[in-house]
């Protein structure tokens, strides 16, 4: 890459190699004090769904069009292309670890991949390691990614191809090269397969790339085309790949009377990913950004941030730099609560794919009031946001992490221990969380709250939802649904004879 010339001093980079070496240890310590308990601390619904596709994948079952044994039959109701189910399934078969463990470790070596693109990139704009340190500090202690980088999720790995993305369009736009071309189309489509809301706010920093460098290159005709060539050569193909992949995908939820409904392109699915035009005028929005700065930042950052930015501006030279940069990574921070306004007010996952623009806002502030301020400033700062961050983990995660939710694993571990291993099950009241699924290993006919079939639509749904297994165990939990007189005489003539149990709220018939 080329980088420009250097904007910061490398006083006080001892202190910030120290700070970033405990980050580090404290991140390993929160990975492996979690390896060995289930995935059901937060989110628990999201990461079984990913491990029961890995489970069925290692149990004969596609890799390609895997299966995801909650809604019925047909079993394969796909989501994002299985790149990390690929990837934990092979660890699983070559070391012989646990799925959760496997899944959790993978989570973490993409978290790690995702620093040396992020490094390439602050020094390919002449911010020299002092500033990188700062990120990987803040990153590797934020509570999000303390959660995240250990959570059975897709998030790290779709976060770490997107700077890989990124960092490869840098380069290719500082020094046109086919190489780095194809190497950026493969990052960028498999950021996109891997997980397509998180690709919004890179493509437009790309584009912003781009954009720059053919400004400046606007008397070499030569040149202009070949950035625009290039470029074309990596984002058109990578989204059509990944919008194929994402009708693929579609056509098999389709064959699902039940999946259907989560196709990306259905009417309920639409308002759930982007919102509507009320929220983005809400107060949940702006509850959503502030809780998502206090857990990616600490909550001390939603009051120092805006002083700190006005601080910065105040200054001439490299700080006046560092914060027009510095407010770019806050807008790009800020962009997809916009997009996905529903998705990030709901879950407060989703900003995986965004903290880290805060954070490389909040690592050029610190380093910019460094130059200007003294490295004593910079490292006082520091530390009140790195204290700030360590008690939102302590109160907004670890508690779950200390003491995942056992409800639906004594349910799974009672199916497991007393239907055929052959045998399906079919779940109502539980949503389409596959907890009990997952840990049960038992492939589920799960009628969700949601669903809008009639009753005759429903007892074909279980007839045929099973695909010619024997029903090993019908669940009934607490749920709205179960007051609904039609629904339980649906049920009435599945139950009859079986016997029954009640576990955790839960009336089960086997």
């Amino acid at each position: 890459m080329i980088g420009m010339a250097p904007v910061e001093g490398k006083g006080g980079r001892d202190g910030i190699w120290l700070a970033a070496s405990i980050a580090f240890i404290l991140s390993a310590v929160v990975l492996f004090l979690n390896l060995s308990k289930p995935i059901t601390d937060q989110h628990g619904f999201r990461q079984t769904q990913t491990a029961l596709s890995v489970y069925w994948m290692l149990h004969g079952g596609p890799w390609l069009d895997y299966q995801t044994p909650a809604l019925g039959y047909p079993w394969s109701i796909p989501f994002e292309f299985p790149l990390y189910q690929w990837i934990v399934a092979t660890l699983v078969r070559l070391s012989g670890l646990p799925v959760d463990s496997a899944g959790r470790i993978v989570s973490y070596a993409w978290l790690l991949l995702g620093l040396p693109p992020a490094r390439a990139l602050f020094r390919s704009y002449g911010f020299l390691d002092s500033t990188f340190l700062v990120y990987t500090t803040l990153l590797l202690v934020s509570p999000l990614y303390l959660f995240a980088g250990r959570a059975f999720l897709i998030e790290t790995q779709a976060l770490a191809l997107s700077v890989w993305m990124l960092a490869l369009t840098r380069q290719f736009t500082e020094r046109p090269h086919a190489g780095t071309a194809l190497f950026a189309l493969v990052a960028a489509s498999a950021a996109g397969l891997t997980k397509l809301t998180t690709l919004p706010h890179f493509l437009l920093l790309s584009g912003l790339m781009i954009a720059q460098a053919l400004w400046r290159r606007r008397d070499n005709p030569r040149q202009l085309t070949t950035i625009l060539a290039g470029s074309a050569a990596i984002f058109l193909p990578a989204l059509a790949i990944t919008f194929a992949w994402t009708r693929h995908a579609d056509m098999l939820k389709e064959a699902n009377p039940l999946a259907k409904n989560l196709r990306s392109n259905a009417a309920g699915m639409m308002q759930w990913n982007f919102g509507s035009l009320e929220q983005r005028f809400s107060s949940d929005l702006v509850h959503a950004v502030l809780r998502t700065t206090a857990d990616v930042a600490g909550p001390a950052c939603i009051v120092l941030l805006p002083f700190l930015i006005g601080l910065l501006l105040l200054q001439k030279g490299p700080g006046w730099r560092k914060a027009q940069a510095a407010l770019l990574m806050v807008a790009a921070f800020l962009l997809p609560f916009g997009i996905f306004t529903n998705l990030y007010i709901v879950h407060n996952y989703y900003p995986s794919a965004n903290g880290v623009f805060l954070i490389a806002a909040l690592a050029l502030i610190l380093t910019g009031l460094g130059a200007r301020f003294g490295q004593r400033v910079m490292i006082l700062l520091l530390a009140t946001i790195l204290s700030s961050q360590f008690i939102q983990f302590t109160l907004a995660f670890l508690p779950n992490m200390l003491h995942p939710s056992d409800k639906e694993i004594a349910i799974a571990d009672y199916i497991r221990d007393h239907t055929p291993r052959d045998s399906a099950i079919v779940i109502v009241g539980l949503d389409w969380s596959p907890i009990v699924p997952y840990y049960s290993t038992r492939r589920a006919l799960m009628i969700p709250a949601w669903e809008d079939l009639s009753v005759n639509e429903r007892l074909r749904a279980i007839d045929d939802g099973v695909g010619g297994l024997t029903i090993g165990a019908i669940i009934i939990c607490h749920l709205s649904v179960n007051s609904d007189s039609s629904f339980q005489n649906l049920f009435n003539a599945q139950i009859r004879g079986r016997a029954h149990e009640r576990i955790r709220g839960c009336d089960i018939y086997k």
